[in-house]
Parts: C-alpha cells; sequence; structure tokens
C-alpha cells in the first residue's frame, strides 16, 4: 500500500522534510506578545478588531443595517458610533431586531437574524459592559421570542426553519477526488482532505503552511505519523493533528494528497493553499468547484461514476461527512471527536471534561477512524525513505528536484 502511496520517485524523499520539526515555524511563541499589544490597545481600536474573522464579517454586514434602521427609525443619532450609554434600551434593541426580520428582504433565515442581532450585541458590550450586563435577561428573552416567531412561521408556511447544507458522502468524496485527479487539479483535491482530516472549516484550512507539517506530534516523538498544527480560530487553540494514509485506496489518501500538491504545485509558496482560497470570497470559490464537479457528473458517461452524487454540496458538507464518521465510530469516546473537531473543553457543562486537553492518544485514534482503518488503536504509520521506489526517470528527477528545492 506505501508504494502505491508514493510511487513518486528516489528523489521525492523531500516530500518527508515537510514532517520535520526542524523547518517549523513555532508561531505560539510569539502568542503572548500578541496578546499583550491586544490588551494595551483594546481602547485605541473598533470593535471590529477584537473580534474574530467569523464575527467580524457578520458585524459589518449588521452595521450597515443598524446604520439603516436608526434612519428608518429617525433616531437622533444616525450612526452606531454615535451612541451614548443612554441610547441602549431595550426598546432600541428590539425595534431594531423587528426591523431585521421585516423590513431587510435579503434575510429570509433564522440564523442570519441571530448572526446580525449577536454581533451588534457584542459590539456594544465592548463599548458599554455595565450597560449591556443589566440588560442580558431583557436580551435573552429578546432571542427566545425571535426564535418562537421565526418557528412558527416556519411551521404555518412549511418552509424548512434550518436550510443547513446536505453531508457529503463517502462516495461523494470520492469521486470528488477522481475528478480533481483527472483535472490535475492536486491543489483543490489536497484541500477537501485536508479539511476532512481538519473536521474543520474552509476558512481554517486556508491559514495552513508548509512549515505547520511535521513529522510527529509533541506529545510523543515515537509515534511516527505525520501532523499538522492546526489552528482553530473560533478557540484560539493550536493542536497537532494526526494525518493517516487511507488503507484502501490512494484518491482519498490525504498524504498522497499532499504529496501531489507539493511536487507537482506552479508557483509554491510558504502557504498550502494559493490566494483563491485566502479572499474573503474562499467560500465561494468552493462552492463553485463543488458545482461545476456536480455538473460535470451529470454529463458524465464514465460506467464507473457512482450513480448517484448528493446535489447542492457545499464547504460545511464535508465538515459534516468527518464528523459524521467519527459519530458512527461507537467505540471512540464522543468527548475525543469533539475535542479533533475544535470544540472549546473550557465550555463543556461537564466538570469531568472541562478544560481536557487533546493528546496523541485520543487524536490518533480520531485519525484512523477518518482515514477509515478497522482498528482505532493500530495502523497510520508514517512511510519512510526506503518505502520510496528508485526509478530510472533521471529527467523526472531533476524536475521534482527543482520543485522541492523551492520551500
Amino acid at each position: 500500500m506505501i508504494n502505491i502511496l508514493f510511487n513518486l520517485s528516489q528523489s521525492a524523499a523531500p516530500i518527508l522534510q515537510f514532517f520535520s520539526h526542524n523547518i517549523r515555524i513555532n508561531l505560539r511563541k510569539f502568542s503572548h506578545i500578541s496578546a499583550l499589544i491586544t490588551i494595551m490597545s483594546s481602547e485605541l481600536v473598533d470593535p471590529s478588531m477584537q473580534m474574530g474573522k467569523s464575527k467580524n464579517r457578520s458585524l459589518k454586514c449588521a452595521l450597515v443595517h443598524f446604520t439603516k434602521y436608526l434612519a428608518y427609525a429617525r433616531h437622533s443619532k444616525l450612526s452606531f458610533d454615535a451612541l451614548e450609554e443612554s441610547d441602549i434600551t431595550p426598546d432600541l434593541i428590539g425595534k431594531f431586531t423587528c426591523y431585521l426580520m421585516e423590513h431587510v428582504p435579503s434575510i429570509k433565515k433564522y440564523s442570519t437574524s441571530d448572526n446580525y442581532l449577536s454581533a451588534i450585541h457584542v459590539a456594544l458590550e465592548m463599548k458599554y459592559p455595565a450597560k449591556m450586563a443589566s440588560l442580558t435577561k431583557a436580551y435573552k428573552a429578546l432571542r427566545d421570542s425571535m426564535f418562537a416567531k421565526y418557528r412558527k412561521d416556519s411551521v404555518e408556511s412549511g418552509v424548512k426553519f434550518v436550510e443547513g447544507a446536505p453531508i457529503m458522502t463517502s462516495r461523494d468524496l470520492s469521486y470528488i477526488c477522481r475528478r480533481c485527479l483527472a483535472d490535475k487539479n492536486y491543489e483543490l483535491r489536497c484541500f477537501f482532505l485536508m479539511d476532512k482530516f481538519g473536521v474543520g472549516r474552509c476558512t481554517e484550512g486556508t491559514t495552513l503552511l508548509w512549515s505547520n507539517l511535521k513529522e510527529y506530534s509533541e506529545d510523543e516523538e515515537d509515534a511516527q505519523c505525520p501532523c499538522i498544527e492546526w489552528f482553530r480560530s473560533k478557540t484560539g487553540t493550536m493542536d497537532d493533528l494526526c494525518l493517516m494514509p487511507d488503507p484502501r485506496c490512494f484518491e482519498t489518501c490525504v498524504i498522497h494528497a499532499i504529496a501531489s500538491h507539493a511536487c507537482l504545485a506552479i508557483n509554491p509558496g510558504p502557504n498550502i493553499f494559493t490566494y483563491r482560497y485566502l479572499s474573503e470570497t474562499g467560500n465561494h470559490v468552493i462552492n463553485m468547484e463543488l458545482k461545476r464537479i456536480e455538473q460535470y457528473w451529470q454529463a458524465d458517461s464514465d460506467r464507473e461514476k457512482p450513480s448517484k452524487l448528493t446535489k447542492n454540496l457545499s464547504t460545511h458538507s464535508i465538515r459534516k461527512l468527518s464528523k459524521n464518521i467519527l459519530a458512527r465510530q461507537t467505540k471512540l469516546p464522543e468527548q475525543y471527536a469533539d475535542l479533533r473537531a475544535g470544540v472549546s473543553p473550557k465550555y463543556n457543562k461537564d466538570s469531568k471534561r472541562a478544560y481536557v486537553l487533546l493528546n496523541w492518544y485520543m487524536d490518533s485514534m480520531c485519525g484512523r477512524v477518518l482515514a477509515g482503518y478497522d482498528s482505532i488503536y493500530s495502523g497510520g504509520m508514517c512511510p519512510t525513505i526506503s518505502a520510496i521506489p528508485v526509478r530510472s526517470d533521471r529527467s523526472r528527477d531533476l524536475h521534482l528536484k527543482k520543485r522541492m528545492s523551492k520551500f
């Protein structure tokens, strides 16, 4: 199986350098400096600078609607920045919520209204914490009422309450990877498989660097399994996630995908994925790629293509696939899957699970489950240089050396 995965050339051995801790740039060394700067300058920056990326994007849109609401309501203050503490009342926040629900045609889902309301609430908390603390009960009652209103409208209209992304199946992923290989789109295939093993989001996968790959986890140097430092933007944690080779098919093997992308990238740089996935429209780009593959499947005359492909797949579909794979393994504790997915243990209601950190023992089990091993306790060893067969194609050897020398 190893020979199939790494049937590249003897000179492809430098791929293993990506898994070496010697070339790794450990950003955690500078985390205390970043935190100190944030604390010192907290009163000198606008609220969006103190939020996570996801909440920050919601705030930008929410502020647009909030400004329009102030004009609609003929409020004495016509911008968020102009609001004074005395202006913050339950009536203001309640009427803004009604405005979102009834006067903004582009908002059709409960989750969108809830995100915008939450973003404004967080921004007000940063500006007037004492005032917002006194409105905690009123704010909770408002959100409960909004939820009940959307739920009632859903029942009466027959429209699905939450229109989430469909779950990607293993069959879908296999076809997508096969299509990417046929199109020589090695980067996209690597992106999907990396996102599967990261149990992450599109925006989290885009921040990965080649230097984040290393030979083994810090928890256990004898583990002999490649890992990647994965930063969870919403919880502010970085974990060493195990990357296990697929035991059955090279098409869906994450290590084969990394090796192929590393060797055949047109313009390699420090980021594993290019600018196409780094912009704010990254989700849109991936969704368009999935739509293109769906259209190709409809016209594909290959008899070996799957008889069914899930429609309207999106960036969250593959994350649902990962979570469901972990959930179906009954021998795997639920807490291990949550830690692999980046669920913050700090907010766990069970005190026995709170503050438990991900370690090699837990994560290696999750890695084997995601790779498809029969056992959650064994399998997934890292191949050595001797596993790569020697080839006599010197022109290809020189080509690979030139590509790898850029890293």
